[in-house]
């Protein structure tokens, strides 16, 4: 993946815990870093979704067309 400044790497933010993803609790690191990392700020909704999950084409542009000032993307490290 090329370089983007609309994804964030779970594993390269500044408050990172890779303890919590050797325990099995993937979805739960977003959660946790995306608060101990204050990225849920200025937004009002945070979305969280998972990694297999398979979006049909309408989702897919729905979320493409939302103004990219207030979408922020995160991906875990995967291995």
């Amino acid at each position: 993946m090329g370089k983007r400044d609309d994804v964030l790497l779970e594993y390269s933010l500044p408050h990172y815990d890779a303890s919590i993803h050797k325990k099995g609790f993937m979805e739960t690191s977003a959660y946790i870093h995306i608060y101990r990392n204050r990225l849920y700020l200025p937004y009002k909704f945070i979305g969280v979704a998972q990694y297999d999950m398979i979006w049909n084409n309408a989702v897919a542009h729905r979320i493409k067309s939302l103004n990219q000032k207030n979408k922020v993307l995160a991906q875990t490290v995967t291995n």
